[in-house]
């Protein structure tokens, strides 16, 4: 299999002039008569903006956490005029291929890449679970591009606690 051809298309400067913002243009092997079919445009993308959409995904993550009434579930009455904007602000950022993980209520596992801030004994479970989900996973295609930070519940031990007073 023929190895596709890249050209390098110029390189340009961000609007602040420090910032280099690299393209490349890569051609498929076999060129048919539309190159525009197989021509692919790749950018490379500082470091910044992404940072930055994970600031804007989590921020937009915790209005719409804090919109929401806990006892009923819905959207507090005082806020549905805002939760439109931020459905919309959503959509653009599914739009641009950025995902909001929230981990809370599921099950924790030590191999996942999240961090964990704070463990409490909860009685009644088996396995760790997430508690509380402080920051949230973002992706961006299928990239992390933040790591969630999360609170776990771990399981009490009462019957090991029950045989060592009878020992």
């Amino acid at each position: 299999m023929k190895r596709p051809q890249r050209r390098k298309i110029r390189r340009q400067r961000s609007r602040d002039r420090k910032t280099p913002v690299a393209a490349t243009l890569e051609i498929g092997a076999e060129l048919a008569s539309k190159p525009a079919d197989n021509a692919r445009i790749v950018y490379t993308i500082p470091g910044s903006f992404t940072k930055d959409m994970a600031i804007i995904a989590t921020s937009t993550w915790k209005a719409r956490c804090r919109m929401i009434d806990p006892a009923s579930g819905e959207v507090r009455e005082e806020m549905k005029r805002v939760c439109g904007d931020i459905e919309r602000i959503e959509r653009c950022l599914n739009g641009l291929g950025i995902v909001v993980e929230d981990h809370t209520d599921k099950p924790f596992d030590y191999g996942l890449p999240w961090r964990v801030i704070a463990t409490k004994p909860i009685p009644g479970i088996t396995k760790e679970v997430v508690t509380e989900t402080l920051k949230p996973t973002v992706r961006w295609n299928e990239q992390i591009i933040q790591h969630a930070e999360v609170e776990i519940g771990t399981p009490t031990d009462k019957q090991e606690t029950h045989d060592e007073n009878h020992d």
